[in-house]
């Protein structure tokens, strides 16, 4: 038996795979193999299920995806599902003032911080606090 594979890679473009009197090429994961049985394209992540993101997948070059997220929401620390900003906003003033905000837009966005900057300040008078600007 020869073993195909070891010359020139048996013409492969990614794996070649020897076996008894014969040998197969195949592909790293998110590519496949082309009609010619020997060259691999690249799979487009974002094809199937947006790639796994819960609103925008980008493809790059085919084998490499990002996920974003669209106006009024941001990408998760799972770098694949989004969450409302107002929720996340939400979420924190619950957790450290008890406070909540109805609504969140841009239009109200500097009326919002100044809000958050006075509750910081109420809630720090007398603590050791420390934030960053934003």
């Amino acid at each position: 038996d020869i073993n195909e594979c070891a010359v020139f890679n048996g013409n492969c473009s990614q794996f070649c795979n020897n076996t008894a009197g014969s040998y197969s090429c195949s592909c790293y994961s998110g590519s496949y193999l082309n009609t010619d049985g020997k060259r691999c394209n690249y799979s487009d992540l974002c094809q199937v299920n947006k790639g796994g993101c819960s609103q925008i997948c980008t493809s790059i070059n085919g084998n490499y995806k990002t996920c974003s997220c669209m106006t009024g929401y941001q990408l998760a620390s799972d770098n694949s599902s989004c969450t409302a900003i107002q929720e996340a906003l939400n979420t924190v003033l619950v957790t450290l003032f008890g406070y909540t905000v109805d609504t969140f837009t841009e239009n109200n966005r500097t009326s919002f911080i100044n809000t958050v900057q006075q509750i910081f300040q109420t809630y720090c008078t007398g603590r050791a606090c420390s934030r960053q600007a934003t």
